[in-house]
């Protein structure tokens, strides 16, 4: 018989590590991870940015609406195609956005300072290995029947 005292240690350690990020990391990393993709390119259309985060386009327009009123970025309506609407950092995003990205720097420096190299490089492997997988579960029709019943409870 299999020992499932494993996968309940794995899943106990992965909602721990995933509590801790979301609580000490976790403010505003939408704004965070959307003005450093933005810093790192001149413009891209709204449809783009909202694969990129992999959000809703409702959340995307309501952070976008927040990221306007405070200066960060400016959106206008595409020249030649006026159904898209093209989105750039201002000058204060661009600041802001290597400002959060050196904290974010630091921040992953101290989070895995505990791993040597060759561990990270392993521990990278597992989680893009579970990545994939993980992935492909979110179309499993099965899985997903299974999430049902156990919300439902």
């Amino acid at each position: 018989m299999k020992d499932e005292r494993s996968e309940c240690a794995l899943y106990g350690n992965l909602r721990k590590l995933g509590h801790f990020l979301f609580i000490y990391t976790g403010n505003k990393t939408g704004q965070r991870r959307a003005l450093i993709f933005l810093d790192e390119k001149k413009e891209t259309s709204q449809r783009e940015l909202q694969t990129k985060l992999d959000i809703q386009s409702s959340s995307l327009a309501e952070m976008l609406g927040k990221m306007e009123n405070e200066g960060l970025v400016e959106r206008r309506k595409d020249e030649d195609d006026a159904r898209k609407v093209l989105i750039r950092l201002s000058e204060k995003g661009h600041q802001e956005a290597k400002r959060q990205k050196a904290q974010l720097d630091a921040i992953q420096l101290q989070l895995f300072a505990t791993l040597t190299e060759e561990e990270k490089d392993e521990l990278l492997h597992l989680l893009d290995k579970l990545n994939v997988y993980w992935d492909q579960l979110r179309h499993d029709p099965e899985f997903l029947n299974q999430l049902e019943g156990v919300k439902k409870k």
